[in-house]
């Protein structure tokens, strides 16, 4: 069967006819006549390029035989809104049995508004009508009754339509103690439908059922300001906490500053009020102070949480609250202590000296510290910084961290202070902060002046060397391996070769059996030891402090023994090249030095990146060589360095046809990137590859060159029989080149397929 495409028409009105139209054209020829698949696709690309002249067509698909085209047929007009579709949309809501169907039908009747739907919609909401036609042969095979879809569906385009006479209807509905739960959908749509459906929900707020009550007072409390003001204040004083916090959430979000919130931040439970407290208590700083004698721990913390998020001139200074800010920050509880540096730090700034003193306690516990840490950086004197620098070796990981994070945010961002934080960094780095510990010789303590003791202790000794032996040994036979502890190895000798791999059905069963190979278990106290978290840790943040020195640095650690410490500084390497856009000529030349040695597959990717911002000229060649090297990471990220430098060459073509994904794709983006028009029946090409893996993409970037002479180019695919298997991904780069998202723009991402 051949579809008859708009290029391929003989009069002279075709020929002269946009992209666009000749594009419809075609489309709407595959709509009516194509395979099922291609029906599907011809009508979601109809619909989302949305022209009114395919209305007709995708009308004419309403009544297909195939129930997905008419429910992508019922989604495309609901897109369109030509009024024209709306009685055959009803139709197919009464008497098409596909619930699918039914479901775009009614959400396409509702968004153009189309009233004479509302009587049916009453009716749906209340059962499963007899007069509708319905599956009913999928019901009893499936289990699923599409009605308690759409009675949900009715129930929202109801209170679109703002419908007031449905009230009794939906209120039916949730007293049905047979039926699902709506309500969390008609407690949205009653408010729509006048002071019947308002009145209705507020009703709810009286209901025995607490979930009830809580939907009730979300929706309640979203209303416009100065509606159903009552039954918002009712249900800030419902018995259950659970209920006001729904309304605090909503009424906090539109205004923190609503004074019907404000007496909430002293009655109820504590974890509620600290809540109330956390929304609100910014915008009314004026109750904080004396919220700081509570008797609640969560209370105070929230309160001097929300201190510290209010400008020091919100709160009068007074001698009295700077005490309790110093108590506080020195309080036993570590939440409180916490939340209260901040706080010290924005009113007080004079008394740094407290937080100094509390950050370099270290019995106090690390969040407490921590914050100390954090309200003094914020405005770093040189104590301050001293106390980072001394604090980067701290036998506390997260202290570690946050000091380090601090110091590349200073080597960043302070004047003062940028050259101090970076050397420390780099010190760091190198390991002459944290020294490494030395190894611990384990003693055997042994009685005295006991022979046999002391003979069986070496016995024991040669018996412990001889298990030793064994455990390193493998088992002798397939028997031995099963019944061996897990994890060991899975080899056994053979007197041929001395060792024989196990067949796949032995692994099989041995994973059945719970004796395959395990993961390996981590030491997670060995793998952070300090003086290797501290220098991986400062590998990583260097690679955001663009100073001089730094790559140099870095470059050094390329050929140090711990891989996580390679990795960390050919990762900041790369990125520090991109921040800097280049390299001298000298750092290129270590990186080159630094690959040629490197054996780490990850770093060695890592380090090509780098050069594709080093020295051109020096990295050219190396980054010419990874284009046939056999990772892809490689070959990716040469290609980028290349064409980064505007030398991609004209061989760029044959990366294409790749067998790695991202390599063709990379490469179809760089070639885009050129905006060469003459690359349109290349890339057009490009889109058929890999079954058309890549023809979403690739449609969206020649929409970018020319969007004309790629519409001609998938058009001609659409003409010939022989390329038939391509013909999906032609229709949705046809697609993707003319169609519009909701908002208007071109279509940015792929649509749902069937």
């Amino acid at each position: 069967m051949s579809i008859p495409t708009a290029n391929t028409a003989q009069d002279g009105a075709a020929e002269t006819a946009s992209a666009k139209d000749r594009a419809c054209e075609t489309l709407a020829g595959f709509a009516r006549e194509g395979v099922d698949v291609h029906r599907c696709y011809a009508v979601q690309a109809l619909g989302h390029i949305g022209r009114n002249d395919d209305v007709p067509v995708l009308i004419g698909c309403l009544l297909d035989e195939d129930e997905d085209v008419r429910s992508d047929a019922a989604t495309a007009l609901a897109r369109i809104l030509d009024p024209r579709a709306a009685p055959q949309l009803l139709d197919n809501l009464i008497g098409d049995p596909c619930g699918d169907v039914k479901t775009a039908a009614l959400s396409a009747l509702t968004a153009m508004n189309y009233t004479e739907v509302v009587p049916w919609l009453r009716r749906l909401v209340v059962a499963r009508d007899g007069e509708i036609a319905w599956d009913d042969d999928e019901f009893f095979a499936g289990g699923w009754d599409d009605w308690v879809d759409l009675q949900l569906k009715a129930i929202e385009a109801l209170g679109t339509f703002q419908e007031a006479a449905a009230v009794p209807d939906i209120l039916a509905a949730i007293d049905d103690e047979d039926g699902q739960d709506v309500t969390e959908v008609a407690f949205r749509a009653l408010p729509r439908m006048g002071d019947a459906g308002l009145n209705a929900l507020i009703a709810f707020l009286d209901d025995r059922n607490v979930r009830r009550r809580r939907r009730a007072a979300t929706v309640l409390a979203g209303l416009p300001a100065g509606v159903a003001n009552d039954a918002v204040i009712k249900s800030l004083k419902d018995p259950e906490a659970e209920v006001r916090m729904a309304a605090v959430r909503i009424l906090a979000q539109k205004n923190a500053a609503d004074p019907r919130l404000v007496p909430l931040m002293q009655l109820g439970d504590p974890g509620s009020r600290a809540e109330v407290i956390g929304l609100i208590g910014a915008a009314n700083a004026d109750k904080l102070p004396a919220l700081l004698d509570d008797d609640y721990v969560a209370v105070r913390a929230a309160a001097l949480a929300a201190m510290a998020q209010v400008p020091p001139t919100a709160i009068a200074p007074t001698d009295p609250l700077r005490a309790k800010l110093h108590a506080h920050a020195r309080h036993d509880e570590p939440a409180i202590a916490a939340a209260a540096a901040p706080a010290l730090a924005r009113y007080y700034p004079e008394d740094r000296a407290v937080l100094a003193e509390i950050a370099d306690e270290t019995s106090r516990p690390a969040e407490v510290r921590l914050a100390a840490l954090s309200a003094l950086a914020g405005s770093p004197d040189d104590r301050t910084v001293r106390l980072l620098i001394d604090a980067v070796g701290d036998e506390d990981r997260r202290v570690r961290l946050a000091t380090m994070t601090a110091l590349a945010d200073l080597a960043n961002g302070s004047e003062s202070f940028a050259g101090q934080a970076t050397e420390t960094l780099l010190a760091a780095l190198r390991g002459e902060l944290v020294a490494e510990p030395e190894p611990e010789e384990e003693a055997v303590d042994l009685p005295a002046n006991d022979d046999a003791t002391v003979e069986d202790a070496s016995a024991g000794d040669t018996a412990a060397e001889d298990d030793a032996e064994d455990a390193d040994a493998f088992p002798t036979s397939t028997l031995d391996t099963i019944l061996s502890p897990a994890g060991e190895a899975i080899a056994v000798d053979s007197e041929d070769d001395g060792e024989t791999l196990l067949s796949p059905e032995d692994l099989e069963y041995l994973g059945l059996v719970g004796k395959g190979p395990k993961k390996r278990k981590i030491d997670i106290k060995a793998a952070l030891a300090p003086h290797q978290d501290v220098r991986r840790f400062a590998a990583r943040v260097l690679g955001d402090v663009a100073q001089d020195g730094v790559a140099e640095a870095l470059a050094d650690q390329l050929g140090a023994e711990d891989k996580d410490l390679v990795l960390a500084a050919a990762d900041s390497l790369s990125r520090l090249a991109a921040k800097r856009h280049g390299l001298t000529a000298d750092m290129t030349e270590a990186l080159l030095g630094q690959l040629r040695g490197q054996a780490n597959r990850d770093a060695r990717v890592l380090l090509v990146r780098a050069l594709g911002y080093g020295n051109y000229a020096l990295a050219a060649q190396t980054l010419i060589n990874g284009l046939a090297d056999t990772d892809a990471f490689i070959r990716m990220e040469s290609l980028k360095g290349l064409a980064r430098n505007g030398d991609e060459g004209t061989g760029i073509a044959r990366f294409l046809d790749d067998p790695d994904s991202a390599v063709r794709l990379t490469t179809a983006q760089i070639i885009a990137a050129r905006k060469d028009a003459g690359d349109v029946p290349l890339l057009a090409g490009f889109a058929f590859k890999e079954e058309g893996y890549h023809g979403r993409e690739t449609a969206r970037m020649l929409r970018g060159i020319d969007a004309d002479a790629a519409t001609d180019a998938f058009l001609d695919a659409l003409g010939q029989d022989e390329r038939r298997r391509f013909w999906q991904v032609a229709i949705q780069a046809l697609e993707e080149l003319h169609g519009t998202g909701p908002d208007g723009d071109r279509t940015r991402t792929a649509f749902a397929s069937i």
